[in-house]
């Protein structure tokens, strides 16, 4: 009995587990499933949520062309600008060099070499070479080379330049980068608390740029709620997370002030000036001279045209005329005699270019004014392209270090100056030169294709406000008009031809016009019409001048220039005399 009941509750264990089992089969396969299904989700979360680790193309990402290519970060952000290792030294372009550290540097293409003008020496560099000579025969050695030429681009090592101008490099490899740095404003910087990789854009899944080590400062570029764009100390730049950064502040940066600008040893006259021009163009015409002084005020300097270059060589011709120099001297009043490169009646320019023609120039005019006892040279180089800029400016300088050995005063004539014409480096004349000339005139001119003023308030105003940016105001001399133009709009098309003041009142009686005041021009207006033809003048006369020297006077400028003698009404030289006594 007792072996039946175990054979029975056997039995039943085994029924029951069999029922479980049946039961539990499901549940596991529900279980295993919601565990793969989990595996899916989480491989695929963590490989959506994980960091990137895949490195960007660093050569494309800079920009690199080959191993001794070194794309230039400047101020922060990566340029177009790139330097160059030649033989282990670090060079940059000629123009990238004037473009942001100095202009000073001139490459004479025509005589293979390149010039540094001092105050009173010019240094000589022959591409490739490590020597280098002073017209004054000093000799200098260099490690590197001050410049190579490789193919037709001129590179000027920076260790060299840095002799020149303040600045600070650093090179780096892996990849290749220049970091340069040329203005020291404050900046905002922040502490790398943890090492982080430097990401190409914010995000984790961006590629790898770099890397931003802990405890190095790095420069908050662009600040942003989770990340914010950085650049190391040794010119990764890119995102970062900003809790790897501690809290951003802002500093100074210490400045490079390694170069000092020399004395370049300018003169001053130490008054106001009035210089006026005397137009003549032969020998002959120089005996007028008399007749024209006979109402003037004020004048301290005379710039009669003298000396013009005559051929392509750098040849120059004058009409220098003894007596004049003479009877101005014994008045008290300064001869600074006018050189210009086309009254031959050809613009010469080419002798610009080359080394013997800018001392052929240079020497036969500096010559004949310690001859003939000349003071100054007034020099009107004019109808210069933007190929012949460098080789104007550095004519100007070498112009200057001669005249200044010899006591001559160099002043320089210039256009209003606009963006089309800054190859004329106002800046750097106004370094060498003493005194800079602003032809104030000119806004409208022979070959306008519309009819306007000569010079109008707003144009004089524009022209001083734009040359104070680049020159002292002790050296700025405003060149004002003694002549006007009178305007004829016909069939034919628009036409103008240049009058003295004189001439100018009679056509306006002989016409009929009636002139009148215009606060915009700061001149009085006339028109008249007469069949076909249709005239127009913006006058200029003795309101008009004591405006344009109203101007002149509240900017605090050097003093006056007119353009020419003998186009003015005497009663010009009141207003002219007053301002002179201001």
């Amino acid at each position: 009995m007792q072996e039946q009941t175990a054979v029975a509750q056997a039995s039943a264990r085994r029924t029951v587990t069999g029922d479980d089992m049946k039961k539990t089969i499901p549940t596991i396969i529900i279980i295993i499933l919601i565990a793969i299904l989990g595996f899916a989700f989480w491989k695929f979360t963590f490989r959506k949520m994980s960091y990137s680790g895949k490195w960007t193309d660093l050569e494309t990402y800079y920009g690199i062309q080959d191993e001794d290519d070194f794309p230039v970060i400047h101020q922060d952000e990566l340029s177009d600008m790139h330097a160059r290792r030649f033989d282990g030294a670090y060079y940059m372009k000629l123009e990238d060099v004037a473009a942001h550290m100095t202009k000073r540097f001139y490459f004479g293409k025509a005589d293979g070499k390149v010039y540094y003008c001092l105050p009173d020496d010019r240094i000589v560099l022959v591409p490739g070479e490590t020597a280098w000579t002073t017209d004054g025969g000093q000799k200098g050695q260099e490690e590197a080379a001050p410049a190579v030429l490789d193919g037709e681009t001129l590179w000027l090592s920076l260790d060299f330049v840095k002799n020149y101008a303040n600045f600070s490099y650093s090179a780096f490899t892996e990849p290749n980068r220049l970091v340069l740095t040329t203005a020291w404003e404050e900046e905002t910087v922040a502490e790398v608390k943890d090492s982080t990789m430097v990401r190409i854009t914010g995000g984790i899944k961006s590629e790898i740029a770099g890397e931003a080590e802990s405890g190095t400062t790095v420069r908050i570029l662009e600040p942003m709620d989770t990340w914010s764009g950085i650049m190391t100390e040794d010119g990764v730049f890119g995102y970062v997370e900003n809790d790897t950064l501690g809290e951003p502040y802002t500093r100074q940066p210490e400045p490079v002030e390694t170069y000092t600008e020399p004395d370049y040893k300018t003169r001053s006259l130490d008054k106001k000036i009035n210089m006026v021009w005397h137009n003549v163009a032969v020998v002959e015409g120089n005996d007028t001279i008399g007749g024209l002084f006979a109402n003037v005020k004020g004048v301290n300097i005379l710039s009669p045209t003298w000396f013009y270059v005559s051929d392509e060589n750098g040849d120059v011709k004058n009409i220098i005329y003894k007596e004049n120099i003479d009877l101005m001297h014994g008045r008290g009043i300064q001869v600074w005699a006018l050189f210009d490169n086309f009254s031959s009646g050809q613009s010469y320019t080419d002798f610009l270019t080359t080394d013997a023609g800018r001392s052929t120039a240079i020497s036969q005019v500096v010559a004949a004014c310690e001859e003939y006892g000349i003071d100054g040279i007034n020099v009107d180089i004019e109808n210069i392209t933007p190929e012949r800029g460098g080789d104007f400016i550095e004519f100007i300088r070498e112009l200057c270090i001669a005249a200044h050995k010899k006591n001559l005063y160099v002043s320089v004539d210039n256009y209003v100056p606009y963006n089309f014409n800054d190859y004329y480096h106002l800046d750097e004349q106004g370094k060498f030169a003493d005194y800079i000339v602003l032809m104030g005139y000119d806004e409208h001119y022979a070959g306008s294709q519309e009819a306007g003023s000569v010079a109008s308030i707003d144009y004089v105003t524009y022209g001083i406000g734009e040359a104070l940016k680049e020159v002292p105001k002790d050296k700025l001399i405003n060149a004002i008009p003694f002549y006007t133009r009178i305007w004829t709009t016909s069939p034919e098309g628009v036409s103008s031809q240049a009058v003295t003041m004189a001439y100018c009142q009679e056509f306006m009686q002989q016409h009929g016009m009636k002139p009148e005041w215009s606060d915009s021009f700061g001149q009085y207006y006339a028109e008249a019409r007469e069949g076909d033809n249709y005239y127009q003048i913006w006058v200029e006369g003795k309101k008009s001048i004591e405006l344009k020297l109203r101007v002149m006077e509240e900017y605090g400028l050097a003093g006056v220039a007119e353009w020419c003698l003998g186009f003015e009404t005497p009663e010009i030289w009141d207003v002219i005399e007053a301002y002179m006594k201001q």
